[in-house]
């Protein structure tokens, strides 16, 4: 009789180890999710409050080495007028490569849309690195393209951290006006 009260008893506790192993592989799912939730509202804060060192700590080693990402930074926040007043966070699609089950990359490309207390709209698209094992440079946000959603509900971009402003502007084929006091802040290395 004991026995089986035994038998019983490592039966549960396999079954709890289990469980708790499965438990554990959904959570870390979630935690990228909520880490991306968290990123794009510091991101969003750091618009609404001018906050160029934050937001230039939150950009990957790799940007700043190709960028002049403090003067991209400047640049667009001259661009972002009010404070937002409600800003969703969309597209938490996983991407990236793995070896032998193991994440090599993994990174996600979502985008914030956000509407301020003066009405304007924009989209904020960017890129997060949570894994790169070969080039952890690329760790944090390699860019943020900054959209302004116009009345005929197309978009305009009109900064970008982290990228090419001229070479997008070149692609659209739109008109572009920028402060003359900003280069490009593209390095040439």
């Amino acid at each position: 009789n004991m026995k089986k009260i035994s038998n019983i008893f490592v039966i549960l506790l396999f079954l709890f180890i289990f469980v708790s192993g499965c438990k554990s592989n959904e959570s870390k799912s979630e935690t990228y999710t909520d880490s991306l939730k968290r990123i794009s509202a510091e991101i969003v804060r750091c618009f609404d409050e001018n906050d160029l060192e934050s937001l230039s700590t939150m950009i990957s080693q790799s940007s700043h080495d190709q960028y002049y990402i403090e003067t991209q930074i400047k640049e667009a926040f001259e661009f972002y007028e009010g404070k937002s007043k409600k800003a969703v966070p969309m597209g938490f699609q996983r991407e990236g490569l793995m070896n032998d089950f193991v994440d090599v990359t993994r990174y996600y490309n979502p985008v914030i849309h956000i509407t301020t207390n003066l009405g304007d709209e924009y989209n904020l698209y960017f890129e997060y690195y949570f894994i790169d094992t070969d080039h952890p440079e690329n760790i944090g946000l390699t860019y943020i393209k900054f959209m302004k959603r116009m009345e005929d509900k197309q978009e305009h971009p009109v900064a970008y951290i982290g990228g090419d402003i001229e070479a997008l502007y070149s692609i659209t084929e739109m008109p572009f006006t920028r402060n003359p006091e900003y280069t490009n802040a593209v390095k040439n290395n």
